[in-house]
């Protein structure tokens, strides 16, 4: 899994596309790598312990691991950032909201890779 360095987090922030869902909010944005990276935030907003923190991060980089082949020939930069309901949520209740935002994804890819001609 490769991650995104500070900068283009930043940039990500503020120019991708935002999907909301109860337990977790994902930025995405194309990439010209041709293979996904991730960062996942979990602010002292969050929590301010920080095992609450890392187990958000941890919950996030495992529901991305198990999901991951469908997301290996995908080049987009995905960030996901932790909301505070995600603190008493098990793995296979995340799952769900994930699907959702992998079928949003794949939408995506198929709309950015298609060729438009004019007559």
């Amino acid at each position: 899994m490769i991650t995104i360095s500070n900068q283009e987090v930043k940039t990500i922030l503020s120019s991708g596309k935002k999907k909301v869902f109860s337990d977790f909010v994902i930025i995405y944005k194309k990439n010209r790598h041709g293979y996904p990276r991730f960062a996942f935030i979990a602010s002292k907003k969050f929590s301010k312990r920080a095992v609450d923190r890392n187990r958000a991060k941890r919950l996030l980089r495992e529901l991305v691991r198990k999901y991951f082949g469908y997301l290996s020939n995908k080049g987009f930069d995905i960030i996901f950032i932790a909301r505070k309901p995600l603190l008493n949520r098990k793995l296979q209740n995340l799952e769900s909201e994930f699907l959702e935002f992998l079928k949003d994804l794949n939408n995506d890819s198929k709309v950015n890779n298609q060729t438009f001609t004019s007559i």
